[in-house]
Order: structure tokens, then sequence, then C-alpha cells
């Protein structure tokens, strides 16, 4: 599996080795490394948190995850390297094909990036986030914090800055070492690592060194554990915009059946027999993964689109469909809006639009980490910005080809609705929705964690007396003190198992 999405994931994914190496004491300075990566990619090396590249690894290989006969394994960051500095889609086939020895099914779709044979680099977002990464790599190896797997890889942030950024810019050239190297906007970026000590810092660097859509479409987002009906989830939520397009040219492309034309996580997103639910609601398939030929997530979703005329905005509400037929069945939450405003007046026609973006997301054996890799580094979270530039652009622009499903309001046109009209509400104009964690749940485990405790602490203690009554032997103090021991170990390893269990859904699917 090598493709874009792919190697931008392993350029994270060699951040997360890091951080589990300086968890483990590894490196010169292992505190500052684990301070500096939680500031940039917050969420992401605390309890539950690091290790989630291998674990998202291992959940790709996982019975109704995997569609391969062979396991998958994700590349190398050498070969991530190679692929992104190749320059054209040939050559790009090529590296993937050496990467994993040749073993590829030709008559798969070449390239996940692939729309119709054709990809505009020029704004991709994937490849922004990419220098994002790179950044981050940097400030690590400057702190001497690289695995000695990563060692060899000294260079990894430079050539993955300068490989992203010239591609941004729609140039196809391949840059040899040298121009690698001599790149002074790259080494501009770089050599400012130790001063970016904040999400906000890059974005400053990145506006003044290369643009504002770069360096706002080059921050990944990052999910926020919340409580959903006793369930613990991922959620995310984006914001973007764009001054060249209006709510009229999204409206053209925002069905959900168009995501797989544009954005490259989208394997297929297909109707469902029947296509509607008794209220009208849209029933969908969507396939998601970055390489749907090796391992896929296949989720049934119900769709509500709606418009507010007053404010000239459209939006979808999703949740998961209630009759779910041929899913994965691994995903046990999964609900959310995309929200689509205009930011000069409300004429939906006007150039200048804003989408806002909300998913909660749980999947089960994969950690609310892991899932908010999959959801930011690979597409839920990029889905609006792949709307608003690059191959999505060449289509409305009319580059592309491509037959699009328009845009209707639920219920569609002429539906007999069998149980009343139903229907949602937009999001409250000019806020989002917020979901706080549910604090009284986790005072509860602590409250029943500490009873058990005292339960223990007692009993012990009341065994002490009876042996004291009776004659205590240097045998009876062993016995006891092997008992507190034991009992402390349990207790330890109860508010562990407890912890995880509230934020690390379990696998029951085999």
């Amino acid at each position: 599996m090598l493709n874009l999405l792919q190697s931008q994931l392993a350029f994270y994914g060699a951040i997360d080795d890091a951080v589990v190496h300086a968890q483990q004491g590894g490196g010169e300075n292992s505190d500052e490394v684990l301070r500096t990566v939680e500031a940039m990619l917050p969420g992401t090396t605390g309890f539950g948190q690091a290790g989630w590249y291998r674990e998202l690894e291992d959940f790709a290989n996982r019975p109704g995850v995997r569609t391969s006969d062979v396991p998958v394994t994700f590349p190398s960051l050498t070969d991530s390297l190679a692929y992104l500095a190749a320059p054209t889609a040939a050559s790009r086939e090529q590296v993937a094909v050496a990467a994993f020895q040749g073993n590829l099914d030709p008559e798969r779709e070449k390239l996940a990036e692939h729309v119709s044979g054709s990809y505009f680099p020029d704004g991709d977002p994937v490849l922004a986030r990419c220098a994002y990464a790179a950044m981050v790599l940097e400030q690590i190896t400057q702190l001497g914090g690289l695995p000695p797997t990563l060692t060899t890889h000294q260079d990894a942030p430079t050539q993955i800055m300068a490989n992203a950024i010239n591609a941004w810019g729609g140039s196809t050239k391949k840059l040899t070492d040298h121009a690698v190297k001599s790149n002074k906007r790259v080494q501009r970026l770089l050599t400012q690592s130790g001063a970016v000590h904040s999400r906000e810092n890059w974005h400053s660097l990145a506006t003044k060194e290369v643009t504002k859509k770069f360096a706002d479409q080059s921050l990944p987002c990052f999910g926020t554990l919340v409580d959903v009906n006793g369930q613990y989830c991922s959620t995310i939520y984006t914001d973007a915009t764009d001054d060249t397009l209006s709510v009229d040219d999204i409206e053209k492309i925002i069905d959900p059946t168009n995501w797989s034309l544009c954005c490259k996580f989208f394997c297929n997103v297909a109707a469902q027999a029947p296509p509607y639910t008794a209220r009208g609601w849209s029933r969908i398939l969507e396939t998601i993964g970055p390489d749907c030929s090796e391992w896929c997530l296949k989720t049934a979703l119900v769709f509500y689109y709606g418009s507010d005329s007053g404010s000239g905005s459209i939006f979808i509400n999703y949740d998961l469909d209630p009759n779910r037929q041929s899913d994965s069945g691994l995903v046990e939450v999964d609900n959310g809006y995309i929200w689509i405003t205009p930011t000069n007046g409300t004429d939906p026609s006007q150039s200048g639009v804003q989408i806002r973006t909300s998913k909660q997301e749980r999947v089960q054996g994969l950690s609310p980490t892991a899932t908010s890799a999959l959801g930011c580094l690979l597409g839920w979270g990029d889905a609006a910005y792949e709307l608003l530039g690059g191959t999505a652009k060449k289509i409305l622009d009319g580059t592309i080809s491509a037959n699009l499903q328009p845009f209707q309001e639920t219920p569609p046109a002429g539906y007999q609705s069998q149980t009343g009209s139903g229907g949602a509400q937009p999001p409250a104009a000019g806020a989002r929705p917020t979901l706080p964690p549910n604090f009284a749940d986790a005072v509860n485990d602590a409250r029943d964690l500490l009873n058990n405790l005292i339960n223990r602490t007692r009993d012990v203690t009341a065994d002490a007396a009876n042996r004291w009554m009776d004659g205590m032997t240097r045998e009876d103090v062993k016995e006891i003190t092997e008992g507190i021991g034991t009992n402390l170990e349990e207790f330890a390893l109860d508010v562990y198992q407890t912890a995880e269990n509230n934020v690390k859904p379990q696998m029951t699917k085999e």
C-alpha cells in the first residue's frame, strides 16, 4: 500500500514512533520531545494515545477490515519519501510497485489520488499536511529524539518539506538533492523550527513563507474525547474558507455520492436499496480507506439535506442507518454535519464560502487517538478542504468531466413520507455544537475503584489483626505483606483497565 495518503500517514507515524521512543526514556531530551509533539499535535502523547500508528496498522489487518489476502503492511519512511519525490503518476506507480516487490493488482485503481486519470496537486491539503509533519520531525531531530530505526533519516524533514511545497505550487518537476538542500524557503521554514512552539506559531510562519491557504490546510485537525449516550467517542471539528467559491458552487458537489470523485479517502459512496428511509432521509453506504483494495471500512449512513434561505446556507446532517446492510459492523457511533454558509452577506451566489463540519466516531477496537488519525490524517476531517481546492475545483470549472449528483432537500421532491414530515434543524447560526466530556461517568468510575480499594484494605487489616491476636509469626508478616502488594497491584491494574475500557472500544467482531 503506497499512495499519497498513506505516505503522508507514514510521516506522522514516524512522529508517533518517536513519541513511543521518548515515553520509554529514549533519546537525548525525551521530556522535551513529548512536550513539543503535544503542543503541535494535541492529544497524541498521553495515556492511551501514543502508539496510535501501529495500532492503526493492526486494525487494518482485522477481519472485516482487511480486503486483501496479503497482510497489510504500512510503507516505510524510505519508500514514502521516494513516493513523495516522484514527479509523475507513472513514476509514483513504479515506486509503489518496487516497494511491494511487484505485489500489486494491475487491474486495481492505479492511485488513490487519481480522479478519472487526472490529479491536480496544486492546493492539495495532503501535501500541506506533509509539510507540517516535516516541521514536527525537524523539531524532534534537533532534540535528538529520533528512535534508532529513524536515525538514518536526518534529512527527511528537508526532503518532505521541499517536495511537498514544490508539488503544492503545481510543479511536477523532480527536485534534485542539491535543489532540495538549497531551497531557501524550505531552509527558512526549518531553521526556525526551534521558535515554533504552537500551531499558531507555525500558521504565522507558513503564511509568511508560503500562503495563508497553505497554512490553513497544513494544520491537521485533532479529536477530542466526548461521551455520546454512555460511549466515549472521538469528535472532530473542522472550519475551512475560500474566497473564490460560493455556496452555489459547493452545492453542485456536496452530495456524498460525489465525494469519491475528489476526496481520496472515499473509495465509494453509493445509494442503498431502498434509497430513502420512511421520512425521506437518503440511505448511503460509504466505503473509506487509503487503499480499499487492501483495507477499508464500510458504513451504512442516513443523510438529511436542508437549507436556510435567510442565511443563504445549506447543510447536511448524518447518522448511522438504523437498518444497516452490507457494512463492516465495526462502527458504533458515526454522526455529524456539514454546514456551508456565505461569508459575504446572505447571497449564496456571491464568492466567499465557509464550510464547517463535525464528526463523532467510535470504532470497535480502535482508540480515539487512532480513530482521529483515521479521520484527520486520511480523510473525514479533510473533506471540506477537498471540496474547496485541487481536483474538486477542476471538476467545478469543467476541466474534468464528471456526472455530479445534485443537492436535493429532504425529503426529495415528489417523495411521500410514510410517517410524517420529520426532518432536522441546522446548527445554530454562528456557533458549532460542542459536547463536553461526561464528567459524571468519570467520577462514578473513580468512586467505585476507591470503594474497592477501601474494601480490600479493610480485609487485609482485619486479617492482620486476627493474626496478631493469635501471635504473629515471621511467616504471618510475609503473607500479609504479599497480600498488601497483591491488592495494590490489582488495584493499579483495575484503574488502568477501567480507564482503557472507557476510551478504547473493545473488539467484539471476529
